[in-house]
């Protein structure tokens, strides 16, 4: 959400909601970790949180205009919209972390779909958004997925070089 939050100053470094580009920052994280311990690192657990599953890019694909779009001013903003939905797509590295992490299942991502329908500052939607969320932590899938995290975690917490 970088047209909500200012960029911030902290010990000479100058920080940006990652919002545009890095709405799902797994693979980022997961980058910084073999850059701080090195190749060999790995992660034992990955959990991701999502704000709700959004549909696939909209335009379609028609040979009549570029991406389906209309010509002049409409194009361009249509053009401008769907890349402001690229910028901000979690899907597209929620598969890659899947496939990723398939041998170890070190991934996890709790994403209520329904959220998306929120938009960040109708904050006369929090009930209806602690409803959604509620439900999708009430689901059985959901469920088993938080215990199997769980069990990881208490599982590599005993290991002898949890960090």
């Amino acid at each position: 959400a970088p047209t909500y939050y200012l960029p911030a100053e902290h010990a000479g470094h100058s920080y940006l909601d990652g919002g545009m580009g890095y709405n799902n920052p797994s693979e980022i994280a997961v980058r910084q970790l073999t850059k701080l311990y090195g190749p060999s690192a790995y992660a034992v657990n990955i959990i991701s949180l999502g704000t709700g599953v959004r549909s696939a890019f909209p335009y379609s694909h028609s040979r009549k205009s570029f991406f389906g779009f209309r010509s002049g001013i409409s194009s361009m903003f249509s053009i401008l919209s769907t890349l402001a939905v690229m910028s901000t797509d979690s899907e597209s590295v929620h598969r890659r972390m899947i496939e990723r992490f398939e041998q170890t299942n070190a991934y996890f991502r709790f994403n209520p779909p329904g959220l998306e329908a929120i938009e960040l500052d109708d904050w006369q939607s929090v009930g209806r958004a602690k409803k959604i969320c509620v439900d999708y932590l009430a689901l059985p899938e959901t469920q088993a997925q938080l215990i199997e995290v769980a069990q990881r975690l208490l599982a590599a917490r005993a290991m002898p070089n949890f960090l």
